[in-house]
């Protein structure tokens, strides 16, 4: 046993020999008998470290923001930046006007829309706001001389329409991330179509988002999930400069190790299939990643165009051996034929999921990070019409369950 002296040092009570490793575990367990049995089963302890090993040595996740949030914070800069903050004052003083009874009721009479009054959290607000009051504009200058409240100068009006032309790119490129089925490839693809549909505006107000959007462009490509969802991404990935293509490759490589480690730890290596697969494309030596994109677009446009030139590559398809390592597939694939930025990038690697199985099981795990937050603030948007006076004592339980079908199109098909 022991015990503490004056000074506050621990000794052994009697003079005898410390305890033994073994005594104290038994001591510790109320074995004076040494029943415990010290010896772990080995294939638990293989297994434990096989999943330290998987998840230990280094991170394959990363914090991506949401993309939508991100794009309205570019807009929110580009209005702060711009000298248009007077002409939005002036503009929705004339809205709030347009929205009392008495100017309502005048609107309905004329069979015309009501005015929209802008909201700080509600994203296109503003676009909405001023897109209806330039709707009504011959309404307001009809009557603005006999009721100055709803008087704006040509300068303003043209203002207005400036601004519209500004927003309508971000505004595009708002409702198409609202989508559920949004990866990261489909997303720096909507990104870079609203970049370009400014630059081609070239009001101050859209070189102001513009340069906001590139700012934080750089910061975006900082990341390395995001990085390899564009490696993998036939598209997009001629934008990448070598530097980044190789913290891809690394990456990517890094992830396959851990899926690997995890495979192992679950006691799945699938050598079955991986032997079957390596069997078939052996007797093909040349596999090429070939991709039918006759159906994916008719007209070539001007982002087209512009994807077109920014690419070194030829059009002659890679020729990739099945033995390579995965890290030889994945320099291999930097050479891969561009497809058009319409193709589905999902169905692209369902049609490779034979001929290149490494690549497409990469590929499920890195274009599965979700770029927005949209579906989960759709959940919470559920509340509203969940919870209401007249079911305010739902259970945890019964309102995780309502939830769960509401989130799911799945139970919503098949009640259908």
């Amino acid at each position: 046993m022991l015990k503490c002296d004056d000074e506050n040092e621990f000794e052994y009570e009697n003079d005898g020999p410390p305890l033994s490793d073994e005594n104290i575990l038994n001591e510790l367990f109320n074995d004076p008998e040494g029943l415990v049995d010290t010896n772990k089963d080995v294939d638990d302890e293989i297994m434990q470290q096989n999943i330290i090993i998987a998840i230990e040595p280094k991170s394959v996740t990363t914090f991506i923001r949401c993309s939508v949030h991100t794009l309205q914070l570019c807009i929110n800069d580009g209005l702060k930046t711009a000298a248009i903050a007077s002409c939005i004052i002036q503009a929705r003083k004339v809205v709030k006007k347009l929205r009392t009874p008495k100017y309502c009721t005048w609107l309905k009479k004329n069979h015309l829309k009501y005015a929209i009054i802008d909201i700080e959290t509600r994203w296109n607000s503003l676009y909405n706001m001023l897109f209806r009051l330039l709707e009504l504009k011959d309404f307001c200058t009809e009557h603005d001389d006999e009721h100055p409240d709803l008087k704006l100068s040509n300068s303003e009006w043209e203002s207005i329409h400036s601004i519209i032309n500004a927003l309508n790119p971000v505004k595009i490129a708002t409702l198409a991330l609202q989508k559920q089925d949004i990866n990261l490839g489909d997303f720096y693809g909507i990104w870079l179509r609203a970049i370009h549909g400014l630059n081609s505006n070239g009001t101050i107000l859209a070189k102001c988002i513009e340069n906001s959007m590139k700012k934080r462009q750089t910061l975006l490509l900082n990341n390395n999930v995001f990085l390899a969802a564009i490696y993998l991404d036939p598209r997009y990935q001629m934008l990448l400069n070598e530097e980044e293509k190789t913290t891809a490759i690394t990456h990517l490589v890094n992830t396959w190790n851990v899926l690997d480690n995890l495979e192992q730890a679950e006691h799945l290596p699938n050598d079955i299939e991986n032997d079957n697969l390596d069997n078939d494309t052996t007797n093909e030596t040349n596999t090429s990643f070939s991709y039918n994109t006759e159906e994916s677009i008719s007209n070539v446009d001007e982002f087209d165009v512009f994807l077109s030139s920014q690419s070194s590559v030829s059009t002659t398809s890679t020729e990739i051996s099945s033995t390579s390592s995965i890290k030889k597939l994945l320099h291999d694939f930097k050479d891969a034929q561009r497809i058009p930025y319409t193709t589905n990038i999902l169905k692209y690697w369902e049609s490779l999921k034979d001929t290149h199985h490494e690549l497409y099981k990469l590929a499920c795990i890195v274009l599965a990070v979700p770029a927005t937050q949209v579906s989960v603030e759709r959940s919470f948007s559920n509340l509203k019409f969940i919870l209401s006076d007249l079911r305010s004592s739902l259970s945890e339980d019964i309102l995780d369950a309502i939830m769960v079908v509401r989130s799911n199109h799945i139970f919503n098909d098949n009640h259908s």
